[in-house]
């Protein structure tokens, strides 16, 4: 009997060992994950510290400089999940890779950018692309690594997203004190270009079957957008139409999770948030990603205006 339960394990351990990617083809999709990483995350993080220069260049008022910023939140808020849904039918790798390739064709066009109008175009641009890339990121970390390594794979991940998120405004402000602020945001494409080789490294796509709900995701993109114009203050909209948003979207978000909860493969994972420890960790993180991007997006325009510090001092 323990000689079956060991020959079990033995099978079960090796099964184990032999899932994810070959090496050296790992290592080279590693690279790749790597790498898109740090581009969105420095395409995400460093524009903050650019606003006050563009609202100089452009001639713009500062609040109206801000939208760089909350256009790229909003996009990634309503595109993110509807992507991840979107990547499962079409395949990872495949969306992976457009995605790449939309945020460096986006972010090497603000070098041709004239005004406030063309360059919120751009960053809408940049937020899908983040959000194709990033939405399936997960997906193909399961797949790149065998299943012991996984852990490995998320805290490597994890590292990334603090490294450049940390590194964002330094290298924003090196690049501000040499060259004009469009450099700022083509600093991800080097990463963005690298990522793009590597992945060819990636596992091959695999299509579920069954169609992409596109209502749902049109839905979804509705309540969330909603909620974000009744929300943030710098969308510039009166206060009754705020109210009016806020109590439309409660029962648009309710017909949404009833219609989500009926279907076999949902857009929104709403049996997700169903269960406490996790519905409670998302909205932690979410808390505290809307309290770094409050300092991040104000600390720029007080340092510059009340202290008089110039980018790289910032």
């Amino acid at each position: 009997m323990h000689g079956n339960r060991a020959s079990e394990t033995g099978v079960s351990q090796a099964g184990e060992d032999q899932s994810g990617l070959p090496l050296p083809r790992r290592y080279w999709a590693i690279a790749a994950l790597c790498l898109s990483t740090a581009a969105i995350v420095l395409d995400g993080a460093i524009a903050a510290i650019a606003l006050p220069t563009i609202t100089r260049d452009l001639g713009i008022n500062p609040s109206s400089a801000v939208h760089v910023v909350t256009i790229y939140q909003l996009v990634s808020v309503v595109s993110l999940i509807p992507m991840a849904a979107l990547g499962d039918r079409l395949g990872h790798r495949s969306v992976y890779r457009f995605g790449l390739v939309l945020l460096t064709i986006s972010v090497l066009l603000c070098f041709f950018v004239g005004g406030l109008i063309p360059l919120l175009a751009l960053r809408f641009a940049q937020a899908v692309g983040a959000s194709l890339a990033l939405s399936v990121s997960s997906a193909l970390l399961r797949s790149v690594y065998p299943s012991r390594l996984l852990g490995r794979g998320l805290a490597l991940n994890t590292i990334m997203v603090s490294v450049f998120s940390s590194l964002a405004p330094t290298l924003g402000g090196a690049i501000l004190a040499h060259a004009r602020w469009p450099m700022v945001f083509a600093s991800a494409a080097p990463f963005a270009l690298a990522a793009l080789l590597c992945s060819r490294a990636l596992p091959d796509p695999v299509r579920r079957p069954g169609r992409f709900d596109a209502g749902a995701a049109l839905l979804y993109g509705l309540v969330m957008t909603m909620l974000f114009g009744a929300i943030d203050g710098n969308v510039g909209l009166p206060g009754p139409l705020r109210v009016a948003l806020l109590f439309g979207a409660i029962p648009l978000g309710i017909v949404l999770v009833r219609r989500e909860r009926r279907v076999e493969r949902p857009v929104i994972p709403v049996d997700l948030l169903g269960r406490p420890l996790l519905a409670l960790s998302a909205l932690g993180s979410l808390l505290c990603f809307a309290a770094s991007m409050c300092v991040m997006v104000m600390l720029p325009f007080r340092l510059d205006s009340l202290y008089g510090m110039s980018a790289p001092q910032i």
